[in-house]
């Protein structure tokens, strides 16, 4: 799939490692084929099984996989959700504390322990 839209747009698709700045791994269609290549000395075994982990799970979940556009809507109105849920939180703490006010009296209950624990 990266490698099909690299071609369409004829670019190499080129991730650069976040430690050294150096390159980490690639995707073209070189050699007549849809491949990628890591190419960080540490990182290039790992970065490769992740890549190929991530592609599969994708292409198994057919036309349904998500867009990388969807998958931000989806964040964007999560967020939206999260923010009115939480000023609705807010306005339900309001009313509780206007229902209950604050007590001054403070009963100290260090050391006490009920009558079951012997």
């Amino acid at each position: 799939m990266v490698a099909l839209d690299a071609e369409k747009k004829g670019h190499i698709w080129k991730v650069y490692h976040n430690d050294d700045g150096k390159l980490r791994l690639s995707v073209d269609w070189s050699d007549k084929q849809p491949n990628h290549e890591t190419h960080h000395f540490r990182d290039a075994n790992s970065d490769s099984v992740v890549f190929e982990k991530h592609i599969n799970s994708v292409l198994d979940a057919g036309v349904s996989a998500p867009t990388y556009v969807e998958l931000l809507s989806l964040v964007k109105d999560i967020a939206v959700h999260n923010r009115d849920t939480s000023a609705g939180l807010q306005a339900v703490t309001e009313v509780l504390k206007s229902q209950f006010p604050k007590r001054e009296e403070f009963v100290d209950v260090t050391g006490l322990k009920p009558s079951y624990c012997g």
